[in-house]
């Protein structure tokens, strides 16, 4: 397997844990190092007695180590994909110990007993009447975000008080209890700050969009099938993910163009955006872990997987998850929008589709990083602004990379604003943390 150094940095959990693993990209502190076409160990002295023993299983490059660090993967695993990275010579080994093979054994069997559990047959009946309680839980949560939205409504936009602050809140607890995630999200994320910009545009537009499920969701019966999928993930009705993986996937060669990592106290979530090289598709996988960002499958942003992968149904299918994949190597490059203006063409299309595209995924090319008087600047080859939430870290990190010269970036549009992600630059992809300026 080939790793490049940008690589192996991202799986990092934060900036100390890749500053310490350079400073063990070194053969000085392991005493033993191998690899084969399976895995990748060494054993590195720290201040115990015993050195630490770091194993990294390359078919999704999870690690394991015996230190006590309760980062993952630890500055050890860090450097030692770091060593193998930039210095292969120095790792000659190619037989496992046996504190490898037990562990390498371990995932093999852990893997077999989950697809086995997987595998068991559903019993329709217990299913048909759980679809059926939560249909009417939904049914019930929405009639009082009816009420509530026409409450607001009727009071005015106008009448912002700490009280609709505490009423949001009380509906957005009200849908989860209704089973309706989705929903509860876009109540907690309504915006009555009455001196935020655009207000209140960007909030009728988002109360809009309430109003519109509701009624998407009474006339269900009624929509286009790919339509009635739209508002049911919209609400948050969960999707049957064991007959999706049985359905046919798209096969391509998928860039994994960016990630996004956030945590909600203890629940972490990750978002790996995949571009299909041929067909030009995106694909947004979902993981989530509780307590430590230790995620099942390891996705490395700039590596190209040969994958199957199967997109949520929908107007316009983004969700998706990956039936099998393995690494390739491949000097395709992806397609991106010239313009910030075919970007916009580009969303509109998408929102036509379904009026609830909340993410729009899109590469632009040919955008200039400045920093003005007034802060940062992202301007296209037409002279249009590009309105983006760039955490304060990506833009340095932009401004360095593209050193004043037109640079193609890839993020999210919400509507508003442009998240930008990642950044291509001369075939690398280099990742960025998202976020707020």
């Amino acid at each position: 397997m080939q790793l490049t150094e940008a690589q192996v940095l991202s799986l990092a959990p934060d900036d100390a844990s890749q500053k310490a693993g350079r400073g063990l990209s070194g053969p000085k502190k392991w005493v033993t190092l191998g690899a084969n076409e399976q895995a990748l160990w060494g054993a590195c002295q720290g201040s115990g007695s015993k050195p630490y023993q770091t194993r990294i299983d390359f078919s999704d490059l999870s690690s394991k180590c015996s230190c006590p660090s309760r980062k993952f993967p630890c500055k050890h695993a860090i450097g030692l994909m770091l060593m193998y990275a930039t210095s292969p010579a120095n790792i000659k080994d190619s037989t496992p110990p046996e504190w490898v093979q037990e562990w390498l054994d371990s995932r093999h069997a852990k893997k077999a007993a989950k697809k086995e559990k997987e595998d068991k047959p559903v019993d329709a009946a217990q299913q048909t009447k759980r679809q059926q309680a939560r249909e009417n839980k939904v049914e019930g949560g929405i009639g009082e975000l009816k009420v509530w939205l026409s409450d607001l409504m009727h009071s005015g936009l106008a009448q912002i008080s700490t009280q609709t602050f505490k009423d949001r809140e009380n509906m957005e607890r009200r849908l989860i209890d209704a089973q309706a995630p989705g929903l509860a999200r876009m109540v907690r994320n309504l915006d009555f700050s009455v001196n935020g910009n655009g207000y209140p545009t960007s909030l009728m537009r988002q109360l809009g969009n309430l109003f519109l499920l509701t009624q998407g969701f009474e006339r269900l019966d009624t929509l286009p099938e790919t339509l009635q999928q739209d508002v049911r993930t919209a609400i948050g009705f969960p999707q049957d993910q064991k007959a999706l993986l049985e359905q046919e996937g798209l096969k391509d060669d998928w860039l994994v163009i960016a990630q996004k990592l956030e945590s909600d106290e203890r629940l972490w979530s990750r978002q790996t955006y995949l571009y299909g090289l041929s067909s030009h598709k995106y694909a947004l996988v979902l993981d989530y872990a509780h307590g430590q960002p230790s995620f099942n499958t390891v996705y490395v942003v700039g590596t190209v997987l040969y994958a199957e992968v199967v997109h949520f149904p929908g107007s316009f299918p983004l969700r998706a998850l990956v039936k099998q994949s393995s690494v390739m190597l491949t000097d395709q490059e992806p397609l991106a929008y010239p313009s910030i203006n075919a970007m916009l063409d580009g969303y509109a299309a998408a929102v036509g589709l379904n009026p609830w595209t909340m993410a729009f995924p899109a590469l632009i090319s040919g955008i200039t990083i400045s920093k003005e008087a007034s802060g940062p600047v992202f301007r296209d080859q037409e002279g249009n602004l590009l309105s983006n939430t760039t955490y304060d870290h990506d833009f340095w990190v932009l401004l360095a990379v593209s050193g004043g010269h037109p640079i193609t970036l890839f993020g999210v549009y919400t509507g508003e604003t442009f998240m930008p992600l990642s950044a291509l630059s001369e075939g690398t992809v280099i990742p960025l943390k998202g976020g707020m300026a």
